[in-house]
């Protein structure tokens, strides 16, 4: 129940004033609406929601929260650089450009965080999906949030807290540290988001943000925008908060060789029904691109900084 005393009524705007003796329900006790509790987590979003059906239902197939919380949590003796890799993302090659330069951000975020907290810290995780960074915050109270339904290719069980990120059901002043990562391009109206992180970040708090420049469309259909730097300095700048980094995770040689790399080995699996001939020419495609990949790695940093996959940012509440 701690994890719910920083609840805000989306009707009334009231923080923590909530009934949660329910098992089916909790009520704000300022102006008596009832939200629904499914598997131990609040649904805090109105019925007349987008999806509002497809959002329970998918609610209803989480786990328990007391059987689904984070199996490895992250040693202050292992680097976290080493731990990013081994243990959250194992599949993503520490050689790609992009990937190395996010497990050595998250690496000094961590670092940063763990140095300046303790355990009433709270670092709150906005459209948090599988909620893996919550593996780096023993030490903290870690809170995710996000809605349930929006990809199948994410494992939602993690998930605090049922919430639209753009009416934030977290109290006011609340979070030390917000986490938004790979969020901002799936969310209709991104000033609203940026408002609603601002008003759940205490004074003095800082926001770390992934937001993409170059991506495919993914996670049809909520996929809405790419943000420049200068879009992204407005963004932010103009919801009060101090932009204090952004900084592109590659430059511009390595992004389209990459997406030809990543494109040219995935598009025979999902386009040719021989899968002999998909195979046949995904390894003759490996083979014929692999020398160009591995001068895209070496030799990127030679090119202008103008065109990464996305941006590593980070902001300030003063």
């Amino acid at each position: 129940m701690k994890k719910f005393n920083i609840l805000r009524c989306i009707n009334c705007d009231s923080d923590g004033n909530f009934d949660i003796s329910n098992d089916s329900y909790i009520k704000c006790l300022n102006c008596f609406s009832e939200f629904r509790y499914i598997n131990q987590r609040p649904l805090m979003v109105k019925n007349d929601f987008y999806g509002f059906g497809n959002l329970v239902e998918s609610a209803r197939k989480l786990k328990l929260r007391d059987s689904s919380g984070q199996k490895n949590y992250w040693d202050q003796s292992i680097d976290p650089k080493k731990f990013f890799f081994k243990e959250l993302f194992p599949k993503c090659n520490k050689f790609d450009l992009q990937w190395e330069f996010l497990g050595r951000k998250v690496s000094l975020m961590v670092q940063e965080i763990y140095n300046k907290s303790n355990e009433n810290t709270l670092v709150l995780d906005v459209g948090a999906g599988d909620a893996r960074y919550g593996a780096f915050f023993s030490k903290n109270t870690y809170i995710s949030t996000d809605l349930v339904f929006s990809s199948e290719r994410h494992n939602f069980d993690n998930i605090d807290i049922i919430s639209d990120v753009e009416k934030l059901s977290i109290a006011n002043d609340s979070a030390d540290y917000i986490l938004n990562f790979a969020l901002m391009e799936h969310v209709p109206h991104p000033d609203l988001v940026v408002k609603e992180m601002f008003r759940t970040l205490k004074n003095g708090g800082k926001i770390f943000s992934i937001i993409p420049l170059t991506r495919p469309e993914h996670m049809q259909p909520f996929d809405f925008y790419r943000f420049t730097q200068f879009s992204i300095r407005k963004l932010f700048s103009e919801n009060g908060f101090t932009v204090e980094l952004i900084k592109g995770s590659n430059n511009a040689l390595w992004t389209p060789v990459h997406y030809l790399y990543m494109i040219c080995l995935s598009y025979p699996f999902e386009n040719f029904k021989n899968r002999f001939f998909a195979i046949l020419i995904n390894r003759f495609l490996f083979i014929l691109l692999f020398p160009l990949v591995f001068i895209a790695r070496k030799l990127d940093k030679y090119f202008p900084d103008n065109f990464p996959i996305y941006y590593w940012v980070e902001c300030e509440k003063k």
